[in-house]
């Protein structure tokens, strides 16, 4: 497949269900959405690898078959909030979350009183807290994004 035709089903994706947050088994049109982003993930999070190590002034791998700055921007146009080195479902539970107060006007903070597609929003801010120091807010490209008080 082309690239283009990859970025398109993305966008499609995206516009869909509001992220590029999509399963490893997703599809998009036919077009297996879910295996490419999780390949996409994998190439930025080598990209990222190799920049560290070159800043660090360590031997790094080659570079080859790493995300470049060019998909990554256009990953990021997509979704702003796009970040291939959060766990794919932390970060959907995390968006879930995010989007929760715009539909009832408050966070969940109990299990049991906010579930969205079988993930109970409430169990998950609840383990936020409980692991708040592993958490981080390091987005692609370096730029920190400030993770809300709730979580």
């Amino acid at each position: 497949m082309t690239r283009e035709v990859s970025l398109t089903a993305a966008r499609g994706w995206a516009t869909e269900h509001g992220h590029l947050l999509a399963p490893h088994d997703a599809t998009h049109q036919s077009y297996r959405i879910g295996t490419w982003l999780k390949n996409e993930r994998a190439t930025a999070r080598k990209a990222e690898q190799t920049e560290q190590q070159q800043a660090q002034k360590l031997p790094a791998e080659p570079s080859a078959g790493a995300l470049s700055q060019e998909r990554r921007e256009q990953l990021e146009e997509i979704d702003p909030s796009w970040c291939p080195t959060w766990p794919v479902k932390w970060q959907r539970a995390f968006h879930h979350t995010r989007q929760h107060p715009d539909k009832t006007g408050s966070q969940p903070t109990q299990p049991g009183h906010a579930m969205h597609r079988g993930e109970d929003l409430g169990r998950w801010v609840q383990a936020q807290r409980l692991g708040w120091d592993q958490l981080t807010t390091v987005q692609p490209g370096g730029t920190r994004r400030r993770v809300p008080d709730y979580v």
